[in-house]
């Protein structure tokens, strides 16, 4: 199967199976990279809440990253 074909596919599902998609990449991705699933673990752990973001302000940092 092409990659056209795979993100032609993504683009018809719903929202929640694109997530559920994004986190799958995303988990293959860093299962490459130890440091960052520990860094990642750490940060979720975090309880603080003068450290948790709105969903405005995470969109506006994930467009960031696409920049």
């Amino acid at each position: 199967m092409s990659l056209d074909t795979l993100m032609h596919e993504a683009a018809l599902l719903d929202a929640a199976s694109q997530r559920k998609l994004i986190g799958y990449l995303v988990s293959l991705r860093d299962g490459e990279r130890p440091e960052h699933r520990k860094e990642m673990a750490r940060r979720i752990d975090d309880q603080r809440p003068e450290r948790w973001l709105t969903l405005d302000q995470l969109d506006a940092q994930l467009a960031n990253l696409d920049g």
